[in-house]
């Protein structure tokens, strides 16, 4: 899923940056983009990925705990690149 483009549920445009599997559930690290593909910085998300019947789905991380190690987690590799 790195380096693709997803549509979110508002219809927000999302450039995937990350992505990793904690606790068996998948999560990325994206940032929404404008009408001209360009990077809106300001905008940054840490979403859980479910896929049903065959369609790929985000929604945000019910857990605090588990959003806080997840976006702690990317946060670092991002550092690290």
């Amino acid at each position: 899923m790195k380096d693709n483009v997803i549509r979110l549920n508002d219809d927000t445009k999302c450039y995937i940056l990350d992505e990793m599997i904690y606790k068996n559930k998948k999560y990325v690290y994206c940032v929404e983009i404008d009408s001209n593909d360009e990077l809106i910085k300001e905008n940054m998300y840490v979403l859980e990925i479910i896929v049903r019947d065959d369609k790929l789905m985000t929604k945000e991380i019910e857990d605090l705990e588990i959003a806080s190690a997840v976006t702690n987690m990317f946060l670092a590799r991002a550092i690290e690149e």
